[in-house]
């Protein structure tokens, strides 16, 4: 990877700075662009949860995909967890507003709902036009 990344970004060979595109670096490493591209991918992404790199320090980059994901599932099980406690349920607002959580309330709850978006202007849509020539 260092070796990919410094073929990349350049070095000095006789005074000269050579630098290659990442497709020839990748030819010159004798290893697929798209390969170094997933693992550079991973290596940032482990560095970003805390991967401890020097205990794992001979493993593949398998290990470091198990990692990435398992702290993945992990985020977005919270990230749920989050959203659907802070989510209120219509029977919920049916509750308050009503008092009851019946199919009464249920119903309420929509309508109530529907009045708060309605557009606040009384003008009729040809009232609107002729006014707007003028």
């Amino acid at each position: 990877m260092s070796l990919w990344r410094l073929l990349y970004t350049g070095y000095e060979k006789n005074g000269v700075i050579v630098k290659m595109t990442l497709e020839e670096a990748a030819t010159k490493v004798q290893i697929s662009k798209k390969s170094l591209d997933d693992y550079l991918m991973q290596l940032r992404s482990a560095k970003k949860y805390g991967f401890d790199f020097d205990k794992h320090i001979r493993e593949k980059v398998g290990v470091i995909r198990s990692f990435v994901r398992q702290m993945k599932q992990e985020e977005k099980a919270k990230k749920e967890q989050a959203a659907s406690a802070t989510k209120v349920t219509e029977s919920e607002v049916a509750e308050e507003i009503v008092g009851a959580s019946s199919r009464t309330a249920v119903t309420t709850a929509r309508k109530s709902r529907k009045r708060e978006f309605k557009p606040q202007c009384k003008a009729t849509a040809t009232e609107l036009f002729t006014s707007a020539r003028k």
